[in-house]
């Protein structure tokens, strides 16, 4: 028996993507350098300049790419490691497809799992890291796999 589960999205509540969508959109030159590195900014911005497919296309880059760059939000680790050492059973939930609507047809449930696997060594052990869900060998939804 599993006992009480507690189900949180990873995606825009366990990691941030402001940083990696800021400096992608750098990296293509697609906005201007004073923008605010927010992820609504750049998508804002680039809609509002008719760029839109460059975005939805960069979402599938980053979501199939460029996961090992992203970062968890303050606090969330130590929460969901407070979580585990109360008992509970985490439950790690995205609602990605498995490929983006354009763009190259990364496999983002792969991705996602990759994520997961990797060690915690690979961003060093002192640094704050997504891939450190793996060390606590949190349970992962279906939808990821």
């Amino acid at each position: 028996m599993i006992g009480t589960v507690l189900g949180i999205d990873f995606d825009n509540t366990i990691v941030c993507y402001d940083e990696i969508f800021y400096r992608v959109a750098m990296e293509r030159k697609l906005i201007p350098a004073d923008l605010p590195p927010t992820k609504e900014q750049v998508r804002d911005y680039l809609r509002r300049v008719g760029r839109e497919d460059e975005w939805t296309e960069m979402q599938g880059y980053v979501y199939g790419s460029r996961m090992m760059d992203v970062q968890p939000f303050p606090g969330v680790m130590e929460c969901i490691a407070a979580a585990v050492k109360s008992g509970f059973h985490v439950a790690i939930i995205s609602h990605k497809t498995r490929s983006p609507y354009l763009g190259h047809p990364y496999d983002l449930h792969a991705a996602a799992r990759d994520i997961r696997l990797c060690h915690s060594e690979q961003q060093g052990r002192n640094k704050r890291s997504v891939a450190g869900l793996q060390c606590h060998k949190y349970a992962v939804s279906r939808r990821f796999v």
